[in-house]
């Protein structure tokens, strides 16, 4: 998923005064000596750990501050607990042109673990833009290695979107209550359509989507059902757009609830108002303030039945 930039304050510099050059189609400098190893960056644990302690670990904040650092030991400093199982594919990067001994200056602070670990990769890869280097949280294993690699990993998934097809139906019949069922099903499409135009434009990379030429990543509807074949870190960036999209709507639908209690319990109270029933009015209006003690409405009808009952 894309995020937003970090603010300015928050700096991250990349030193690419010894950087390695990128060679096209994975070429290495034949002066250079070749280290290649498979052993991961943290000690592998026992057992995978659950995805939701993965996902905990990844949000929790951290602050890193090194200068020069070697990528490798930037990679260490991001991820200690070895508990946790790490995988850094150093022959995948080192034939992309990223070497573990690559400087690196970072000065992060109180940000989630994850966040540190894209904008570090972020700026490494600016040696190698054609394939740069990301990270993956998969079956409890967090893996580091160049975004081709990466994208070799792909699965289908079933996602069901009735819940958010039936709020949003919900909100449509609330502004429109009297639209016919033929314009509601073609707005429905509508929102199908503009929600799979949000995965392909938010989640991974465009061109990786199969609408858009790319052989990574597809996706269809059928039956408020959204079948997706992507990488696990597209899955998971997926996940988190469905429940935010879900939970902005059931607010929304709570708000409308809520509105709705509030403009009965009005009308009740301006009814009594208008017969002189004062004291049952104001229960009335009493009952919308527990409702929503802010709302315009509410204080100024109960401003109002109090200056009368004072003057009676």
């Amino acid at each position: 998923m894309k995020y937003p930039p970090v603010p300015v304050a928050l700096g991250l510099i990349l030193c690419q005064a010894f950087a390695l050059p990128c060679f096209a189609g994975g070429m290495r400098d034949p002066n250079q000596p070749v280290v290649v190893t498979n052993e991961p960056t943290g000690s592998q644990s026992t057992a995978p750990v659950d995805e939701e302690t993965l996902a905990d670990y990844l949000a929790e904040p951290i602050s890193v501050d090194l200068e020069d650092a070697a990528l490798k030991d930037v990679i260490d400093a991001i991820f200690p607990d070895r508990s946790i199982n790490v995988w850094v594919n150093w022959p995948a990067l080192e034939a992309a042109g990223f070497e573990p001994t690559l400087p690196i200056t970072v000065r992060l602070h109180d940000l989630p673990r994850e966040e540190v670990s894209r904008l570090v990769l972020q700026s490494a890869s600016t040696l190698c833009e054609f394939d740069p280097i990301s990270l993956s949280a998969y079956n409890g294993v967090i893996t580091i290695s160049t975004e081709r690699d990466l994208n070799k990993t792909s699965e289908l998934r079933i996602y069901s979107i009735g819940p958010w097809l039936r709020a949003m139906d919900q909100t449509r019949r609330h502004n429109q209550p009297d639209v016919s069922a033929e314009l509601q099903m073609h707005r429905r499409a509508e929102s199908i359509e503009s929600l799979i135009n949000l995965i392909q434009d938010l989640i991974g990379r465009q061109e990786d989507w199969a609408a858009y030429g790319g052989d990574v990543s597809s996706l269809q509807e059928l039956n408020g059902q959204l079948i997706v074949q992507s990488t696990p870190q597209n899955h998971r960036d997926i996940d988190e757009l469905l429940a935010m999209l879900h939970e902005q709507e059931v607010q929304a639908t709570a708000t409308r609830m809520r509105e709705a209690e509030i403009d009965q319990l009005l009308a009740e109270a301006d009814a009594m108002r208008m017969n002189q029933e004062y004291d049952g009015a104001l229960e009335r209006v009493e009952l919308a303030e527990r409702v929503d003690p802010e709302n315009i409405r509410v204080v100024a009808m109960k401003r109002v039945l109090t200056e009368t009952m004072s003057r009676q």
